[in-house]
């Protein structure tokens, strides 16, 4: 239904209303928010105009009429907050009543929300890779957050076509 990767924009993304960056804004620690209000003066953008540095995908609403959001920080204007050595941190943000929350926060090189739900809500997938290997956790929803279903790893052959994928114990990483 949706895949996010770091260097590329995801498909029908846009920006964000200021009350959508906000809730990800209250979601952030303190030193990531001063790195990014540091960011913002030093690209020139207003202090307190968070929507322009994320990017937002409204996505299908939820068999119980709960719309969804995924939120994940734009490519330009680019701070280097919201992104790690090959992935970036993405936000999936509900609309329950009048008030945005943010179910879940992750960093991945890879993000999916599946075409799958699980207890009314989407499953989703975050890759993890290196040039070597990549690991992918599948994760649906259980009670108030996500929890790991199934994990795999997989390693690539250097470009013979040989990739092997095989289930591995989920863990952090």
């Amino acid at each position: 239904m949706l895949t996010a990767t770091a260097e590329r924009p995801t498909a029908g993304e846009r920006l964000p209303t200021a009350t959508i960056a906000t809730a990800v804004i209250r979601s952030i620690n303190k030193n990531d928010l001063n790195y990014l209000n540091n960011c913002m003066r030093d690209l020139n953008i207003p202090q307190g105009a968070y929507e322009r540095l994320f990017r937002v995908v409204t996505l299908p609403r939820l068999r119980n009429g709960q719309q969804w959001y995924f939120v994940r920080p734009a490519l330009n204007p680019y701070c280097q907050t919201f992104y790690g050595a090959n992935g970036f941190r993405h936000w999936l943000v509900s609309l329950t009543g009048n008030a945005y929350q943010v179910r879940h926060t992750g960093l991945s090189s890879t993000f999916r929300v599946l075409n799958t739900q699980s207890n009314g809500y989407y499953d989703i997938a975050s890759s993890t890779c290196t040039a070597a290997e990549c690991f992918t956790t599948t994760m649906k929803y259980v009670g108030n957050r996500y929890a790991p279903f199934q994990c795999s790893e997989t390693r690539f052959s250097g470009g013979s076509g040989n990739d092997v994928e095989f289930t591995v114990p989920c863990r952090a990483r």
